[in-house]
């Protein structure tokens, strides 16, 4: 009975080979599906109120020149949320009335020196949010855009 069995596993694994992929392949094909998700939920498609508008113009370009190869893919999943990808999710905004929360999946001992930032963790629920939240910044004026492209830039670089 034990060697009909191995026979028959050793026949299984000629018809059905193990599957191998390398990492560089899936990275390349989760990119190409996070691009065409892109064509077919472009940020403009996020509604926001006027001062929202006017902060997300500003700090949307500095978030896209991020990568010099254009590896960042911008994505609005809902109409209540931007989100920004490598193809791994490393920043949320998430508009507001006159201002823009930005969800990050940092921890926020990694940027607890950056005066503004929340720790995202101690929050039960972020409203609009598609993905894990570890870190919380509010973008309240364009003069904070600054200061928030510093917790990006932190947050882009660990995800690569």
């Amino acid at each position: 009975m034990e060697e009909r069995g191995r026979r028959l596993a050793d026949r299984a694994l000629r018809i059905w080979p193990r599957l191998s992929v390398n990492e560089e392949t899936l990275h390349e094909a989760r990119k190409r599906k996070m691009r065409l998700l892109a064509e077919e939920k472009p940020a403009s498609r996020a509604k926001m109120k006027e001062e929202a508008r006017r902060q997300f113009e500003v700090l949307q370009p500095r978030v896209l020149d991020l990568s010099t190869s254009g590896d960042v893919i911008e994505i609005s999943e809902n109409r209540a949320q931007i989100s920004y990808h490598q193809p791994e999710c490393f920043l949320e905004v998430l508009p507001r009335t006159n201002y823009l929360t930005l969800s990050l999946p940092l921890d926020f001992s990694e940027v607890d020196d950056i005066e503004g930032t929340a720790d995202g963790t101690t929050w039960k629920f972020v409203v609009g949010s598609e993905h894990p939240t570890g870190v919380i910044y509010h973008v309240r004026s364009v003069d904070d855009i600054e200061r928030a492209l510093e917790v990006i830039r932190r947050s882009f670089n660990s995800v690569r």
